[in-house]
């Protein structure tokens, strides 16, 4: 089953409260917003800034030193 639908669902209810997420203010794409979701990132319900999470940072420090 896909989570898919979870993560649109969470990002128009934070619409519906008037916060936009930063995948929407910076015009993320959907594979760009998958991944992120997918690899444990999340956006702050309050605020709409991103909270990138473990796995997502650890892959980040991999890249840096690539």
């Amino acid at each position: 089953m896909s989570a898919i639908p979870k993560w649109e669902r969470m990002e128009r209810e934070m619409m519906a409260r008037g916060v936009v997420p930063q995948t929407i203010r910076e015009n993320w794409g959907e594979c760009s917003k998958q991944w992120l979701y997918g690899h444990g990132g999340t956006v702050d319900p309050v605020t709409g800034l991103l909270d990138y999470g473990p796995e997502v940072l650890r892959a980040a420090e991999r890249l840096v030193r690539a």
